[in-house]
This record gives C-alpha cells, sequence and structure tokens, in this order.
C-alpha cells in the first residue's frame, strides 16, 4: 500500500539555542569522546 501523505518535520529552535541543531546533525561527535559529553 503506498502512503497517502508525506511529511517532513523540522524544528524551530529559540535564537539562543539554534546553533544545537547544527551540532546535533555534525557526526564528529559520534567518535570524539570529549563532544559526547555535551549531550550527557
Amino acid at each position: 500500500m503506498k502512503p497517502v501523505h508525506s511529511f517532513i518535520v523540522t524544528s524551530h529552535l529559540p535564537k539562543k539555542i539554534e546553533k544545537l541543531k547544527e551540532l546535533a546533525y555534525n557526526y564528529w561527535w559520534c567518535w570524539n569522546a570529549e563532544a559526547k559529553e555535551l549531550f550527557y
């Protein structure tokens, strides 16, 4: 069965924390132990 609709969901963060989105989509932190601590 084919889907009826598809949706793209994006977040709109407040200006003060909008850089967190950039960091979250930057996979560099996946292998950098010190950077992982930011998310803990």
